[in-house]
């Protein structure tokens, strides 16, 4: 009992820490900012701009199903696309508005294995969504570092190659070959033969195998992945044309990734003022002011908020997992 108490406190200090650094970040760009300015650049927006601004990151939610139904598919678990795609808004609602950046995961794996009895499939599934987008994110900001280094104005993008290419390697040779790590526990471990720790590690070696044998489905996740992250850039870049900033799709991919990577780290409440500033602080080194910077990571939080909120809805809503997702 002690030890859920301290457990309990421990998340709680963590989460308030979270909050704190979320309205610390937000209180320092909104002293930072000119409010004003702020306010001129959305009434005198482009509107059409802005409303595919807000809208462009519906597609990549339907492009993350019908990555997940890849990968589904893989573990021989047949899944309707409308149905993961609702999955995937309703985890966007954990996200966002739970202390946590994995209670999407959690919800999906719940909800998916509500009726459907094999969960693990479910949540490998998942996981090597995240692995593959993490790879996709690491690739596409090496080839942006080898064939548009004269963006980055930086003498050391030689280490960063090195360090993304050493990366990429570890985590697509930790998906490919992780289930012969698996083996390997099993061969020299001394668990018991016929004990439930042996066969599940055992069953994990075996889900992990399919991927490997069928790598054409990994090396797609991970292309759909790259169009992920581009969407997000172009989500941006009409953000950018609606507050009438000018400056090349190139930068602004650029700055995206930059973004992305920040906002993994989870420093604060659901990524809430470290997106904002990010795109404050790396759109004022392309010329660009930190009010009308901190109003794209705006217009970029409506979308996360409005695709949230639908998600929060469908969640209302019996979901009928039973027709959609079976093994076959």
């Amino acid at each position: 009992m002690q030890i859920n108490k301290n457990k309990n406190n421990k998340r709680i200090i963590i989460v308030t820490l979270k909050i704190i650094i979320s309205v610390g970040l937000i209180i320092i760009l909104l002293v930072k900012t000119n409010l004003y300015e702020i306010y001129l650049s959305f009434i005198h927006s482009n509107l059409l701009y802005l409303l595919l601004a807000i809208l462009t990151p519906f597609i990549s939610v339907a492009l993350r199903a019908h990555k997940w139904q890849c990968l589904l598919n893989v573990l021989d678990v047949q899944s309707k696309f409308s149905t993961l795609t609702k999955l995937y808004l309703i985890g966007m609602f954990y996200n966002n508005f739970f202390p946590t950046t994995i209670g999407g995961d959690v919800a999906k794996i719940y909800l998916t294995s509500k009726v459907y009895k094999n969960p693990d499939k479910i949540m490998w599934s998942i996981l090597i969504d995240r692995f593959t987008g993490m790879t996709s994110l690491n690739l596409a900001t090496l080839l942006l570092l080898v064939f548009f280094r004269s963006y980055l104005y930086m003498k050391e993008y030689k280490i960063w190659i090195v360090i993304l290419a050493v990366l990429n390697v570890i985590l697509i040779f930790s998906l490919l070959w992780g289930d012969i790590f698996f083996n390997y526990i099993i061969k020299f471990s001394f668990f018991h033969r016929k004990s439930w720790l042996h066969e599940l590690i055992q069953r994990q070696a075996m889900l992990l195998s399919l991927y490997r044998k069928k790598h054409l489905i990994f090396l797609y996740a991970i292309f759909l992945g790259i169009i992920f992250y581009l969407l997000i850039g172009v989500q941006v870049y009409f953000g950018c044309l609606a507050l009438n900033i000018s400056a090349p799709i190139g930068k602004i991919i650029l700055i995206v990734f930059l973004v992305a990577y920040i906002t993994i780290i989870p420093v604060s409440f659901n990524g809430i003022g470290v997106l904002e500033s990010g795109y404050a602080f790396f759109f004022s080194k392309i010329g660009v002011s930190i009010s009308v910077g901190f109003a794209i990571g705006l217009i970029s939080r409506l979308s996360l908020i409005l695709m949230s909120l639908i998600g929060g809805l469908i969640n209302l809503l019996p979901l009928k997992c039973d027709k959609t997702i079976k093994e076959e």
